[in-house]
């Protein structure tokens, strides 16, 4: 499996998969077991590292080879030397555009959903704090 297909059947999908379940208005013992599980599956440390930081390293680290692919694609595109060769940098762009803009997501992705679900443990512990008092 390549580096984008990596991108596009795992690190794009499950972000937005827990991104949806913690932002959907659904009662609180879900949200706390989805909460729970995420913490489970996704912030559980492996050694010194989580899942989380894993796939956000990815995620950053095939944005960063996405970005030096895509600028170096406008740099073949500006050497003309015949049409066959400017249709094949043509396509070389777009394809490497097309993959910025999907590691980009995927990265943003990961960082919203590490702010929602930071967020939604702050709810919960309040929630908890009111109740108690």
């Amino acid at each position: 499996m390549g580096a984008w297909a990596i991108v596009v059947n795992i690190l794009f999908p499950i972000p937005l998969v827990f991104l949806m379940i913690l932002c959907m208005p659904l009662p609180t013992f879900i949200r706390k077991w989805a909460s729970s599980f995420m913490d489970k599956f996704l912030f559980v440390k492996i050694g010194s590292i989580s899942i989380y930081q894993i796939a956000t390293g990815l995620s950053i680290l095939l944005f960063l080879l996405s970005c030096y692919e895509t600028s170096n694609s406008f740099a073949k595109e500006s050497e003309k030397f015949s049409f066959a060769l400017t249709d094949k940098t043509v396509c070389m762009r777009w394809r490497n555009e097309r993959n910025f803009w999907i590691s980009f997501m995927s990265l943003v992705l990961w960082l919203i959903l590490y702010r929602v679900h930071w967020m939604s443990k702050m709810l919960t512990t309040l929630q908890a704090e009111r109740k108690s008092n």
